[in-house]
């Protein structure tokens, strides 16, 4: 009779020694590694490295996320990554949970400790034009909205006022009147426009005004503005108007 072969027990799987140099320092601080653009091997081994610095770091599943850190990405696109995973961190970014560029994590490293976080280092979700629409009525008269001194748009502004008086200084009043109104609603949104989607729904603001805010978005400058503001007949025409005042 052939001896059957006698089955080894399987041996239950061995948990390796808690690393002594990876004692978590900094239990208010959980990271999260954003792996899309960084990729799986680098993302393990800057987390190996966090940890190794007295860092948590944990998946984007878990609820004690304090810091999500990413590489190459914008802040809507982390966004974008958070929702498909279902993080439950996601109804708290801005409001606690914080999103930021690898530089805030490399600096951290050589600090060996949490650096404070610096507006270069918050990576910016700006809200789409439906979501900003929501958040405030933008009237379409001058009279029912505020213009406060102090706004978030003025080198936008600034740019609107230059072709308003340009466009006094030629007779056009038409075009001097748009342009002051498309700069008066700017002053009295609370919030920031980032991109040219975000003007969608906002009144007073025409064609021309728009390519000029985009322009000054993409470029941080306007080469009509500055063609009419370097222009010897726009700076004459100031001095003229000031002596009249």
């Amino acid at each position: 009779m052939a001896q059957l072969p006698v089955k080894k027990k399987r041996q239950p799987p061995v948990s390796l020694p808690a690393d002594p140099e990876c004692c978590v320092r900094f239990p208010g601080v959980v990271l999260c590694l954003v792996e899309k653009k960084m990729g799986l091997s680098r993302k393990a081994f800057l987390a190996t490295l966090a940890q190794r610095k007295g860092f948590c770091v944990e998946e984007a599943s878990s609820e004690r996320v304090t810091h999500v850190v990413s590489e190459g990405n914008s802040g809507g696109e982390v966004v974008e990554w958070l929702k498909r995973k279902s993080s439950p961190c996601m109804e708290a970014v801005g409001h606690g949970v914080a999103l930021l560029d690898l530089s805030w994590f490399t600096e951290s490293m050589s600090a060996g400790r949490p650096v404070e976080i610096e507006p270069r280092h918050r990576l910016q979700v700006a809200a789409h034009a439906k979501e900003l629409e929501g958040q405030c009525q933008v009237w379409a008269y001058a009279c029912q909205r505020r213009t406060p001194l102090e706004h978030n748009h003025q080198m936008l502004t600034e740019a609107l006022e230059i072709l308003a008086e340009e466009a006094h200084f030629w007779g056009s009043e038409g075009r001097s009147l748009a342009f002051s109104r498309a700069a008066s609603v700017l002053k009295s949104l609370p919030w920031t426009v980032r991109k040219i989607q975000d003007l969608k729904s906002l009144p007073c603001i025409g064609e021309h005004s728009r390519r000029v805010i985009q322009e000054i978005l993409e470029d941080g400058v306007s080469s009509e503005v500055e063609k009419i503001r370097q222009s010897e007949r726009y700076q004459t025409m100031k001095v003229q108007m000031a002596k009249l005042v």
